[in-house]
Formats: structure tokens, sequence, C-alpha cells
């Protein structure tokens, strides 16, 4: 019997626990993703799944994936209620998941109000907590009931999937540190593999940038290994066409076709960003901490 009333479970208990967790709406919307994807070996990385309050209110989870060897990343869900800071508190402290916080880990999105209790624990292991706190970022969601966007048919140019040679030109373009987050290329694997990383081709020379190669993306963005939409970027003598909202549209056909929710996170700074998933029919949810 667990400690504390913590269950460890198992792929198989995803479903009904996806179930319960969809009463949290936009809260749980990544965990339930995250699950889903592991389940269905879109995400390929080893997990442990750990739960408390399952049979109660307040249920709160913690999913450790090991990304890369000998490191963890973790997605924690949970109430923003004070029933519900003091489960997970109680979760994250259990002996069973004591062994996690004796390496480095990273912790993806999470909503603000849980932030102070992950650090408390964080910091009573001797771990050093690295957040900006003065840059907060919002959870976009585009709601399930909108339509899907046509495909997108515009002259000298072409909609496609990203190969996995084209992951490197990603990551070189994208604005963090790899120190921090280290399982950058793994979350880019597992979208392109899924079909979810999509580029914006010239189908013929441009006569403004002849040297453009046709066979490089000129935008694109992905779905990563957590569900979300991100690395979002347009080459600058390309910017101002709407390319990243042709990108968007075809993600949301993909994700379509997978049953997948279409999300993403971005700055509040971010107005480049935030005006496309506004064009794609994106709305603003809770603020989250990353």
């Amino acid at each position: 019997m667990a400690s504390g009333g913590v269950v460890r479970l198992s792929a198989e208990h995803i479903p009904s626990l996806v179930s319960r967790l969809a009463s949290y709406g936009a809260l749980s919307l990544q965990t339930r993703t995250v699950l889903r994807l592991l389940r269905a070996r879109i995400n390929p990385a080893p997990f442990r799944l750990f739960a408390a309050g399952t049979e109660g209110a307040d249920l709160v989870t913690v999913t450790a994936m090991e990304m890369t060897p000998g490191r963890a990343v973790l997605d924690v869900c949970g109430p923003e209620s004070s029933a519900g800071r003091q489960r997970l508190d109680s979760l994250l402290r259990a002996p069973e998941l004591a062994e996690l916080w004796r390496r480095p880990v990273r912790v993806e999105f999470i909503a603000e109000g849980l932030t102070g209790v992950l650090r408390s624990v964080a910091e009573s292991y001797s771990l050093r907590w690295i957040v900006d706190m003065n840059e907060t970022f919002r959870l976009f969601v585009r709601p399930d009931h909108l339509s899907v966007p046509p495909p997108a048919h515009r002259p000298g140019l072409e909609v496609r999937s990203l190969e996995k040679r084209h992951l490197a030109l990603v990551e070189n373009r994208w604005g963090y540190s790899r120190d921090l987050i280290w399982d950058v290329s793994a979350m880019m694997e597992a979208g392109q593999r899924a079909g979810l990383a999509v580029g914006v081709f010239l189908k013929e020379g441009d006569e403004a940038h002849p040297d453009t190669p046709l066979d490089e993306p000129v935008a694109w963005s992905l779905v990563n290994a957590y569900g979300a939409t991100g690395f979002g970027y347009t080459e600058p003598a390309f910017r101002g066409r709407g390319l990243q909202i042709m990108v968007l549209h075809e993600l949301v056909r993909r994700s379509k076709q997978l049953g997948l929710p279409f999300f993403g996170y971005t700055k509040d700074s971010n107005k480049p960003a935030i005006y496309n998933f506004l064009m794609c029919g994106m709305e603003a949810k809770c603020v989250v901490i990353g």
C-alpha cells in the first residue's frame, strides 16, 4: 500500500484518470494531453505516474518522464485551492518520489498558484530554483467546437512536414537555453515523428530572395512531446505575410486527426505570438510559470 494515500499508476489507468482530470478544465489540459501522448507512445519516454486523492476531491498528479538519461521532466497537476496545494505538497514529499529529487529535474509549465508548493519542496531537497517570476506565460487554447480551417493555398508557397534534419535549424532559432531545457531535442523529435512539425517552403525561387533554398523552411512551428504548439519562427525576410498562421492552421488539422486538443503557451510580452494564436481562433486561459 502506498504511503499517505499516494498511488503509482500504470498506462492502463490513464483513460480513467484523464476523465477525472477533465473537471479541472484548462488547468489540467497539458496533463491530460501528456498522459494521452505517453499512452499512445507518441511521447516514447519511460515514465512514472503518481496520484493522490484518487478516492476523493482535490486530485493531484505528478508524471515523471525520463526524456534524457538520468534527468526527469515533471508534469504537475492539481487545483489551486488550499486543499489542493496541501495535497500536492504531501505527494511531492512522499517516499515514493524521493528518488526524483536526487537528480536534476525540470518542471513543464505549471499553474501559477502551485509554484510556491513546488519551490518549497525543491528547496527542501537543496535543489536550486531557476525561474524568472517576473515573466509569466499564458495558456492559449483553441476551442474544440471551432471548425477545422481549410488547407492554405498561396502562390509559390507550400506547407509540408518538417524532416528530422530541419530540427537543427528549428533549435538554432529557438530563443532559450539548452542548459536549462535539456530535453529540447527529445520534445521536438517526438512531434516530428508524429507528423506534428510543419513548415512553409518556397515552391519556386523568390525574386526578392533568390538565394533561399527550396528545401529549407522559411517559417515553422511544431507540437512538442507534451502536446503544446511551440518553436514558432519566421525568417525575418518573410515576416508580415501571415506564414505563421498558415503553419498553425495546418497543425490544427493534424492535431484534430489525432484527436488532440490544440494549445500553446507564450509570454504576455510576446505580442506577435499572441496575435497569431488569436488569429488561429485560440483563447487566453490561465497564467502559468515555465
